[in-house]
């Protein structure tokens, strides 16, 4: 078990405050290989010519309940500025993620970020952003990597002193194969694609590419 204070504070030359940071977390180690950590994060932030103050409670947390299976989830909650529109909102985290080693070659990784940041009885945002990927280990010199991104953000425009969309969506792909020739020498070959859409438009693709890249690091 562990207790812990942090605290920080940063000026510009003329000794405006610009950030003033204080912290406690208590941490625990238990079985399983898990650990925990539940915070509290204060801050006094400068921004636009205005001082903010923050207070976000947050919480970590991990374990592996398996060999070769990993789980972690990490969250937040509290007082956050939004930037956009110098004003002070409330923020919500949730982040889980998944890693598996299945066997000796073959390993899934999986993680989503939900957040939302909502005042005046709106929401500024919402985002999800989920990140996939994969990769099989053929040899010691042979390895197939795939990874694939996902993004949604959702946004209230009356909450902005700008235009903004309401909805954008966005997706990534890219699949990499690469060769070790030996130790210094190393091969590259795959593809990528992305693709957006808004409240109005589907997805489209908006740029796709294949490539082959040799790289080579030299003794001196």
């Amino acid at each position: 078990m562990r207790l812990s204070l942090r605290g920080s504070e940063s000026h510009d030359t003329s000794g405006q405050l610009l950030e003033r940071f204080r912290g406690i977390f208590g941490s625990l180690n238990g079985p399983m290989l898990s650990y925990v950590e539940i915070g509290r994060n204060t801050f006094d932030r400068f921004w636009n010519g205005v001082v903010f103050n923050e207070a976000v409670n947050r919480v970590f947390g991990q374990f592996t309940p398996v060999s070769g299976l990993s789980l972690s989830l990490f969250a937040r909650h509290g007082d956050k500025v939004d930037f956009a529109n110098t004003r002070l909102a409330t923020i919500t985290t949730y982040q889980p993620e998944i890693t598996a080693n299945i066997g000796k070659s073959l390993q899934i990784q999986l993680d989503h970020n939900y957040e939302r940041l909502s005042r005046d009885g709106g929401d500024v945002y919402v985002a999800n952003l989920t990140d996939l990927r994969v990769s099989y280990q053929f040899s010691l010199r042979q390895r197939l990597r795939v990874a694939l991104l996902r993004g949604d953000f959702k946004r209230d425009p009356s909450l902005y002193g700008f235009p903004v969309q309401p909805r954008e969506r966005q997706v990534n792909s890219q699949l990499i194969y690469s060769y070790k020739v030996n130790p210094r020498t190393a091969l590259y070959a795959g593809y990528a694609d992305g693709y957006f859409g808004d409240q109005v438009d589907p997805l489209f693709q908006t740029d796709r590419t294949l490539f082959v890249k040799i790289g080579y690091a030299s003794e001196h």
